[in-house]
């Protein structure tokens, strides 16, 4: 039989043309596979199902006897279901993967998934200390089986100790690349240790074998807007919310996405929504009038600015100003028809020209962002603003030598602003001069006064 992607399919193929001996010792390997019906099931040939069930009876002779558990209920052996996922499932739960025996299996392998059965079993039970035990032999019997480490990665994580858990996940992900349980899993420590780029990896890696649990979306969209990139925790939590829309932390994190990119309205329907599904919340009660007094302030602004507009539409400093409201709150292209508007009135500004460049470069845009500066700087040359917004752009090109020179023309201008230095250590850093980015970064603190 063929290996499924979701894990080894095993056959123990006790065909009628096989010895009595033969047959036994394959019943007796089903036996100690079958600790737990609900993770297992196996293929047999009917005519050993008494032997197997002799067999049963002696096996749960020896685990029965003081100090010892409880044997499980003995398993009625049948045809195996088509292999399924359980979508269901929560997440928080871990899966052993089901498994078939096949003629081939090494038996270190077979007591490898019984072992790990049994450790399920006393996860269950919540006898965590026993449930490391049992996935520890399994890995000590067969140190390639990737769920025994899952299993016991998962185990460790709940009692804290996430070093252990990392190494456990990290090595079933090297027995199985497609393995989506230890992926998640070990994403989550990431998230944790705000490795967010590795989170991140992790979670899609995940999410790419098995797109359908609302948890990983949910925390792929953390990472991302850990790092501000809240487009695509917009986008993240969407997916989430598809899959469990019932979950109002969802629509609350989204929110907050929202929030952050100053879309106050999409913010104030996605608060409401969370508060419709947790009444009680009372960040969520917060959080939604914030955003509607933020909104009603936007509003406002524009509103004025407008009005002076309609009153005297030559207004320079009325473009000026609703420009910057727009840009401030993520109204990029808003902003830029009244940039346009203002350069119009008067093509001089290098505040003007200086604000549009901020724009497109916001929009990452950025040859022409360097076109608006160039052109503030052509206006006035001492104009400090441009340069140090032109050594910006240059430096997200990764062209440090001219990045460079803007800042240094900055601090020339501005020898006591804390922010040229600050900006010009992040470029000496990226270029490989870190005693030049120390003394930067010092001098900086010292003007900040930290």
């Amino acid at each position: 039989m063929s290996t499924n992607s979701k894990g080894y399919e095993v056959k123990r193929n006790l065909r009628s043309g096989l010895s009595k001996i033969t047959k036994k010792k394959g019943a007796r390997e089903i036996i100690k596979l079958n600790h737990h019906r609900n993770l297992i099931s196996v293929f047999f040939v009917l005519s050993v199902m008494s032997v197997a069930g002799t067999l049963s009876a002696a096996y749960g002779q020896k685990c029965d006897v003081p100090g010892k558990p409880a044997c499980p209920k003995k398993i009625a052996l049948k045809r195996a279901e088509p292999i399924r996922v359980d979508r269901s499932a929560a997440i928080g739960r871990p899966r052993q993967r089901r498994i078939i025996i096949t003629a081939s299996t090494k038996p270190s392998l077979v007591r490898a998934i019984g072992l790990t059965e049994q450790g399920g079993e006393f996860l269950t039970r919540g006898d965590r200390q026993m449930a490391i035990d049992r996935f520890t032999a399994a890995i000590q019997s067969d140190p390639t089986y990737p769920d025994a480490y899952h299993m016991r990665g998962f185990v460790r994580r709940g009692r804290g100790e996430d070093d252990a858990a990392f190494e456990d996940f990290t090595r079933a992900i090297e027995l199985d690349k497609n393995y989506e349980d230890p992926l998640f899993r070990r994403g989550d420590i990431f998230l944790l240790r705000k490795d967010y780029d590795a989170a991140i990896r992790d979670y899609k890696a995940s999410i790419k074998i098995a797109p359908y649990y609302a948890h990983v979306f949910f925390n792929l969209a953390n990472a991302y807007n850990e790092i501000k990139n809240y487009d695509a925790a917009i986008v993240e939590l969407g997916n989430s919310i598809e899959l469990n829309p019932k979950n109002g932390n969802a629509y609350f994190i989204r929110g907050n996405s929202y929030y952050n990119k100053k879309a106050y309205s999409e913010a104030i329907a996605d608060y409401q929504k969370a508060l419709e599904l947790v009444p009680s919340n009372g960040d969520f009660n917060k959080w939604l009038a914030t955003a509607t007094n933020l909104k009603a302030r936007y509003d406002s602004d524009i509103s004025s600015y407008t009005k002076e507009i309609e009153t005297n539409p030559r207004d320079f400093t009325a473009y000026y100003n609703r420009a910057f409201v727009h840009r401030e709150n993520y109204q990029y292209d808003l902003a830029i028809e009244d940039y346009n508007r203002a350069i119009d009135l008067d093509p001089k500004s290098p505040n003007a020209h200086d604000g549009r460049g901020i724009t497109y470069y916001l929009k990452k845009d950025y040859e022409r962002a360097i076109s608006d500066y160039d052109k503030a700087i052509e206006v006035n040359s001492k104009f400090w603003n441009a340069y140090l917004h032109r050594g910006l752009v240059y430096r997200d090109k990764k062209d440090y030598e001219q990045a460079m020179r803007d800042l240094d023309k900055y601090i020339e201008l501005r020898p006591e602003d804390a922010e040229g230095y600050r900006q010009r250590s992040i470029i000496y850093e990226a270029m490989g001069r870190k005693d030049l980015a120390d003394a930067d970064s010092k001098r900086a603190k010292e003007l900040a006064g930290n």
